[in-house]
């Protein structure tokens, strides 16, 4: 018998993987979207920025309400916004409603996103939240990496077929939240905020603590560092010979690093080791990964470099979710949540912008400085910031 903890962990996790997988669900198949509906391809890439588009002005306000509802609740009118934003797609064969769905998926991505933490200190003991926070990085990862494997493969020429097995699917999760997610514990219950006090005032007080900043510096930069790496692989790479399907195998390495990476984060928390030197350590792997991908053409130099970045800059997420934890605690986990992927999100947006113009001049040496300058940064604030924190520690 699965325990009851364990349940709501599997449904959670499958919507996790999902709202990611819709992000991203029409990037690999642009050409067929484009001729199936007659649209050009940045209106298929406008499917991928609508779930973007509103997850950033809805963060906060999702990780307020998550502060002040039940994790079964949240639960709850995600699936139903799922299964909803899934059907819309399929109404019509046409694309204001694919535009319409996507824009839903938007909606629930921050509540999806921002639950994670509460669900953790809601669920489960401290000695099994760093499982949790793992398990969830990679269900993360893997359901990006999916959408690029997947779609491909299940589209079939026929994309209005695919989605009509979105809805089926959605609604299966839909069915098993509302018949296996419980009540929330009364402890748990008891200390969802009833005070009337806003998420703005308690994003004040979280901007207050100085491991909430250290933790959002992290993200901010590791976040925005692997997402200028990604974004702007493919010219990286073809400047040397390198092909855009190697390109994207090598982002597939990445997250395949990530995945990895996260799973030995549990083995160093076992063995007792300090946040900030695991932080400090993967910038330094981030800046040998780099290093090989801006000076080689070699495919397994290439397919190594991937590994060890996304080891290096996806892995340590676990690690900041545990620290927001314990930063947080109950009452603000929602909004503290939110806070952490917003930033992260506005770190991603900043430094694939500042590589922009060094993308259009095509001498990506000078990318190095500022690329070092942000390594050099997470050293810092994981030695400054985090020198004392173990994460055993974090998770308590």
């Amino acid at each position: 018998m699965i325990p009851v903890r364990y349940r709501i962990l599997c449904i959670y996790s499958a919507m996790l993987a999902m709202t990611q997988f819709q992000w991203m669900r029409f990037a690999p198949i642009t050409e067929l979207v484009s001729a199936s509906y007659g649209i050009g391809y940045g209106e298929v890439g406008s499917l991928s920025l609508a779930v973007t588009a509103l997850a950033l002005p809805l963060a906060l306000p999702s990780g307020g309400l998550i502060d002040r509802i039940s994790v079964r609740s949240c639960l709850r009118i995600t699936a139903i916004a799922m299964l909803l934003a899934a059907v819309i797609r399929v109404l019509q064969p046409r694309y204001p409603y694919l535009l319409a769905g996507q824009l839903l998926f938007g909606f629930v991505q921050p509540l999806t996103m921002s639950l994670l933490v509460k669900l953790m200190l809601a669920w489960f003991p401290a000695g099994e939240r760093g499982r949790v926070s793992a398990l969830s990085s990679m269900v993360i990862f893997l359901g990006i990496g999916a959408a690029f494997v997947l779609v491909p493969l299940t589209e079939l020429g026929n994309v209005d077929r695919s989605l009509r097995m979105d809805v089926a699917l959605f609604a299966l999760i839909a069915v098993l939240t509302f018949a296996y997610v419980p009540a929330d514990r009364p402890v748990d219950a008891a200390a969802d905020r009833q005070d009337g006090r806003s998420w703005f005032a308690d994003g004040l007080e979280l901007f207050r603590t100085p491991p909430f900043i250290a933790v959002l510096l992290m993200i901010f930069l590791t976040n925005g560092y692997f997402s200028a790496i990604t974004t702007w692989l493919e010219p990286i790479l073809s400047r040397r010979g390198v092909d855009a399907q190697t390109s994207g195998l090598i982002v597939v390495l990445m997250l395949a690093g990530g995945i990895t990476g996260s799973a030995l984060i549990l083995a160093l928390e076992r063995a007792g080791a300090t946040a900030g030197r695991i932080l400090s350590a993967a910038a330094l792997g981030a800046g040998f990964g780099t290093m090989c991908l801006f000076s080689t053409a070699s495919f397994p130099l290439l397919a190594l470099a991937g590994l060890v970045i996304g080891a290096a800059l996806l892995s340590p997420l676990p690690l900041l979710l545990q620290l927001i934890s314990g930063v947080a605690g109950h009452a603000r986990s929602g909004t503290a949540t939110a806070i952490f992927w917003l930033v992260g999100n506005i770190g991603a947006t900043a430094m694939i912008a500042a590589l922009g113009g060094i993308a259009d001049q095509g001498d990506w040496r000078w990318a190095a400085l500022p690329l070092c300058l942000v390594l050099l940064a997470q050293i810092v604030i994981s030695l400054r910031g985090f020198r004392a924190a173990r994460l055993g520690e974090a998770r308590a």
